[in-house]
């Protein structure tokens, strides 16, 4: 929290006549680049924040930017979108809201990196805040990973009357395994497994009275983007499945539709 009053003030130097944005928001934003976000430095040592989003969350983008009064929201494909901060005196702002907040060691790592790079820029560095922090629930920073990350799944099987529902947030590198299975601890539920592909790993919650219990998180800090069409579908099928409506041959149809489109955005 300290670290979020001292981004606050030299951000107010900079937008004197602009709201500030609110600690749930920067809270969503940093587990949210540590999902989805970029500390980019090239060859020649230039600097740039970037966010990149597909067209159905594109959204977001331009409420980050909102936010921040930072960037540029610009088209990378026919699908693809990305909100890029390269000012130099905006990555300055960047660097006070990142530095001491982040909780993934690989993000830790890269951002070293990103800062180390603006310092040989700047004529005022600013140190590394090598700080331990914890996911907790508490806060919005695990709303903006899963965000980022997670995903809620429902598959009804053709062959029988069964089902199964999941919760499944995954992220790549031994180094983040500590920081991903203490999500186990914090719900109360949850099995840390690892990928098919070396090096990934995820959290996983499954069976209807297990995923309930990450309700109340994701009810008292609500998503941001398209992630909560998804949340809404899920627990919205997920009651009918309690109800086992599943077991009707009527509606069974109209489910499997359902839980197809838990994850897609339609118009």
């Amino acid at each position: 929290m300290q670290q979020f009053l001292i981004f606050l003030n030299e951000w107010k130097k900079v937008f004197p006549d602009d709201k500030s944005p609110d600690t749930n928001f920067l809270f969503w934003l940093i587990g949210f680049t540590e999902g989805d976000g970029c500390f980019f430095v090239n060859n020649r040592r230039e600097l740039a924040f970037i966010l990149v989003q597909g067209i159905d969350n594109v959204n977001l983008l331009y409420l980050i930017q909102d936010n921040l009064k930072m960037g540029h929201v610009i088209k990378q494909g026919p699908r693809v979108y990305r909100l890029i901060i390269q000012r130099i005196q905006h990555l300055r702002l960047i660097m006070f809201l990142f530095n001491g907040n982040l909780i993934l060691p690989s993000r830790k790592i890269q951002f070293n990196k990103f800062l180390l790079a603006y310092n040989s820029k700047s004529d005022s560095p600013i140190d590394y805040l090598p700080l331990n922090n914890a996911i907790t629930l508490d806060n919005s920073w695990l709303l903006g990973f899963t965000e980022a990350e997670g995903c809620f799944t429902i598959s009804l099987l053709s062959n029988s009357t069964a089902f199964r529902t999941r919760f499944i947030l995954a992220q790549k590198g031994d180094i983040n395994v500590p920081i991903l299975s203490s999500l186990i601890l914090l719900f109360k539920t949850g099995t840390l497994e690892a990928h098919h592909k070396a090096d990934n790993y995820f959290y996983l919650v499954s069976g209807l009275d297990n995923v309930k219990l990450l309700y109340p998180y994701f009810e008292k800090y609500k998503f941001l983007g398209i992630k909560g069409d998804s949340f809404l579908a899920f627990k919205n099928l997920n009651a009918r499945l309690i109800n086992k409506e599943h077991l009707d041959l009527n509606k069974r149809k109209e489910l499997i539709f359902m839980s197809h489109n838990i994850n897609r955005k339609i118009k």
